[in-house]
């Protein structure tokens, strides 16, 4: 089809001799998108290849060509980063530094950019379906993997849960379990829900996650029932924040489970429930503190002291624990709003990856090293063989 149809012939290109040059000019498809130089390979520049150019004051500068086009180094040390939740720029920076010089990199900061570019819109291209396709590909390599998934009335990816090895945990660990909605982990707001636990040495551990686009009933439920199904069973107790959703969820889907509020969520809002005077009086403050987080207090103690105050000060307020929300901030570490969903997954990963190697180390420490005992009973000594260190120095 010629030019004046409006149309032009994908195949359709110029060559033009360029006056004074060993090269060609080759012109895109309907003369509109680039000009490129077509040379025989032994003329191309090469990469750390030197040229002269005369300057405006006659000086002859010595320049560096770079290759345009990233090999294969370059582009897995980009997609490695992009793991490690490191951008284009400092990428470029990164790798300059492990280069030397910026005439050893290759590249310049925007074929950094522009691979990563192009890197997210094959990813957006079909983002979805390459995250579920990857949680297929886990769960056959791997059989203590576990996913649930669903799609809402347009076929589009609506809510997804998925837990690793984090099952062992759960089997070890998982008699608390506690879970908190966040934000902000990924570019189609959807919500991040981690189920976190505390490990043999009071470390939070993660027994799954899960992404939902809504926070109802009908998404917590299914939510909460893909947890049992691939955990196997009920937590004993559940802890979480005092959403009203929530709460009615947990009783339904875990009625045999405790459930109990996120002492974190009520103490940021004693100043709100107390009244401005009083939460700045620091009396009060204190002598709340003492009973709210003391770990060794027993139920009467607790509730002799809880309602000494309450009268005192004409109140009522409750008691309970939680970590979920410094969970959510070490998930956060990770990730950023911009992340694809198959970004995210890598994110997820990396922090699951550092969560278990501190886990790792602390058992190992506790392999090598033995704790100073203090006495010669026998009760020690027994602790000593029961506790991780970390343990056994809060417990005696």
């Amino acid at each position: 089809m010629d030019s004046a149809s409006g149309g032009c012939d994908e195949g359709y290109s110029t060559d033009i001799g360029v006056k004074g040059s060993a090269c060609d000019m080759e012109i895109s498809p309907c003369m509109t998108k680039y000009w490129r130089p077509i040379c025989a390979n032994s003329l191309k520049p090469h990469v750390g290849q030197s040229t002269t150019q005369k300057g405006r004051d006659g000086v002859i500068v010595l320049k560096h060509v770079v290759n345009r086009n990233l090999d294969a180094g370059h582009q897995i040390f980009v997609a490695s980063c992009v793991r490690a939740n490191i951008g284009p720029t400092r990428s470029y920076r990164l790798f300059k530094e492990i280069a030397g010089e910026y005439s050893n990199v290759g590249a310049i900061s925007v074929d950094f950019q522009n691979f990563k570019r192009d890197l997210m819109a094959y990813i957006l291209n079909g983002d979805a379906q390459l995250f579920i396709d990857t949680l297929f590909k886990r769960r056959e390599l791997c059989e203590a993997f576990g996913f649930e998934y669903d799609v809402d009335e347009g076929d589009q990816l609506s809510r997804v849960f998925f837990a690793s090895v984090s099952r062992k945990n759960f089997s070890l660990f998982g008699d608390v379990a506690s879970f908190d909605a966040t934000y902000r982990t990924n570019r189609y707001n959807l919500i991040f829900v981690p189920f976190t636990g505390i490990d043999n040495n009071k470390r939070c551990i993660t027994f799954g996650a899960g992404l939902l686009t809504k926070e109802d009933i009908d998404s917590y439920v299914w939510l909460l029932e893909s947890f049992k199904k691939i955990m196997g069973h009920d937590p004993i107790c559940v802890v979480t924040d005092q959403d009203p959703t929530v709460t009615v969820v947990v009783a339904q889907v875990f009625g045999a489970s405790k459930h109990r509020f996120c002492m974190w969520h009520i103490m940021c809002k004693v100043g709100e429930k107390v009244g401005p005077v009083l939460s700045k009086d620091g009396v009060f403050r204190r002598k709340l503190n003492c009973i709210v987080w003391d770990n060794s207090i027993d139920l009467d103690a607790f509730e002799l002291r809880w309602n000494h105050i309450m009268e005192k000060y004409g109140l009522g307020l409750v008691r309970t624990t939680s970590r979920s929300k410094s969970q959510n901030s070490f998930f956060g570490s990770f990730s950023n709003v911009h992340s694809s969903l198959v970004e995210f997954l890598v994110h997820y990963d990396s922090a699951i990856g550092a969560q278990w190697h501190a886990q790792a180390k602390l058992n190992a420490d506790c392999e090598v090293c033995f704790p100073v005992l203090k006495t010669p009973l026998a009760l020690e000594r027994h602790a000593m063989g029961v506790y991780t260190i970390s343990v056994f120095y809060d417990v005696l």
